[in-house]
């Protein structure tokens, strides 16, 4: 089971990819491990940990059929060193159940056992739960909402495209007080509108559990996971918008530092009479404040960046 990212992605929570690998047997013998229609990893991240910044490596071991269903419960064999994690581990073993790849014997389907690993490892993602096999219609629904929410989100970013706050902070030169003070006019009407539309999305989601035509089985199971991703998503958003406002707030400060504080270029004419022949034409150091405004600007940057990657 996969999980879609919304289209921004923030590096707190979002919440974490899992990535399992199997551990095969020596010979002829293969090992059972997850097939490729194995439930998300994602999905069982617990979102404590993950807003903690916990991440662990647990070592399950299971027994199989021929046909990929447990013949067993799952077991620990060994500890990620996070009694947390290891609940999640358990939880997605267990929920692995009908999809796992079965052991081989030459090549041919047998009953068998064997362990895999689940690491828990954060990057940052709060994504949404569209692939899980235990609520395939909500699931279909909620990628038919994000990819609205992508088309409304990308026609409206280009206005204030926070890629034109990082060229104006990487090169003063080329934002002007007036231009500055625009950008952050601009920019601010940008967030207010993608909060609402975030707004809008999360309630279309939640409404989801109460539609009529969702199967009862798939309800009950989506109310169970969906509260909690629900808020590692609210709260990986919350971490974008504080880096746009930072931005806008540098917007400003840079402005006004341009107006008030840069100092003037002299005319050419004074300029080459006040030089001799043999001078430096070497411009002047950067003014230490703008310097300082560029790295705040940087720093906002690559927060926003990793948030809305994770997504």
């Amino acid at each position: 089971m996969s999980r879609s990212r919304l289209v921004f992605p923030g590096r707190l929570l979002g919440a974490a990819a899992v990535l399992i690998s199997g551990l095969a047997y020596a010979g002829e013998f293969k090992a059972p491990g997850p097939a490729a229609d194995f439930p998300s990893m994602d999905s069982y991240y617990p979102p404590a940990a993950a807003r903690a910044g916990q991440q662990g490596t647990a070592t399950m071991h299971v027994c199989v059929d021929a046909h990929g269903q447990l013949t067993e419960p799952p077991t620990l064999a060994e500890s990620s060193g996070n009694d947390v994690l290891d609940a999640g581990a358990l939880n997605l073993a267990n929920a692995g159940n009908g999809h796992y790849r079965p052991a081989t014997q030459n090549g041919s389907p047998v009953p068998g056992c064997g362990g895999f690993r689940i690491a828990f490892k954060l990057r940052g993602s709060a994504a949404l739960p569209v692939k899980d096999p235990r609520f395939p219609t909500i699931g279909a629904r909620i990628e038919k909402l994000n990819a609205e929410f992508k088309r409304r989100f990308e026609a409206r970013l280009t206005p204030g495209d926070p890629d034109y706050a990082g060229a104006m902070m990487g090169d003063v030169s080329r934002g002007v007080p007036a231009a500055m003070r625009e950008y952050s006019r601009n920019y601010s009407n940008f967030i207010s509108e993608i909060v609402g539309m975030e707004a809008d999305f999360l309630n279309d989601i939640d409404y989801l559990q109460e539609s009529p035509d969702i199967p009862e089985v798939e309800r009950k199971v989506f109310q169970s996971v969906w509260p909690e991703n629900r808020q590692a998503i609210v709260v990986n958003f919350r971490e974008m918008v504080a880096s746009l406002r930072d931005l806008v707030r540098i917007s400003d400060e840079m402005g006004d530092f341009m107006a008030f504080s840069a100092p003037r270029r002299s005319d050419p004419g004074e300029s080459g009479k006040a030089r001799g022949v043999g001078d430096s034409q070497t411009p002047p150091p950067e003014d230490p404040q703008i310097t300082a405004l560029r790295q705040r600007a940087k720093a906002a940057m690559e927060r926003m960046q990793n948030a809305m990657q994770s997504r």
